[in-house]
């Protein structure tokens, strides 16, 4: 479902406009709380009713992103973002800090690690 986002938010475009309205679905999209991206935003956050919620990578996501790898096109032939290994990060570092609420000392390293993580691989990744 991760990729999904996007043509619900053309769709909800197409609908506003022949309604005539000068809403922007984007900003729409932002306002009603949803952060989901273009294919990039591949986590889920299960809600228990007890406890910390459980987060989980799209695992239909993370296949097509395999399959792409091991293609040896990641960019699909330029119609695709190239992999974003952020994700697997970012996963592990929410679900630590949600598991751990009161342990600053732990979010803090997580941060500064994500702030490695994203000098690395802030650059613009090569064609493959």
């Amino acid at each position: 479902m991760a990729d999904v986002s996007e043509p619900l938010r053309r769709f909800g475009q197409i609908v506003i406009d022949k309604l005539g309205s000068e809403a922007d679905m984007g900003k729409l999209w932002g306002e009603l709380g949803y952060t989901t991206g273009n294919g990039r935003d591949m986590t889920s956050i299960m809600y228990r009713m007890e406890g910390p919620p459980i987060h989980e990578q799209t695992l239909g996501s993370a296949d097509a992103m395999l399959l792409r790898l091991l293609d040896g096109d990641e960019s699909m032939g330029g119609t695709k973002e190239p992999y974003d290994p952020r994700i697997h990060f970012v996963l592990i570092r929410d679900a630590y800090i949600d598991a751990n609420p009161g342990n600053a000392a732990l979010h803090d390293w997580l941060d500064e690690n994500l702030s490695v993580f994203d000098s690395v691989y802030a650059g613009d990744r090569p064609d493959s």
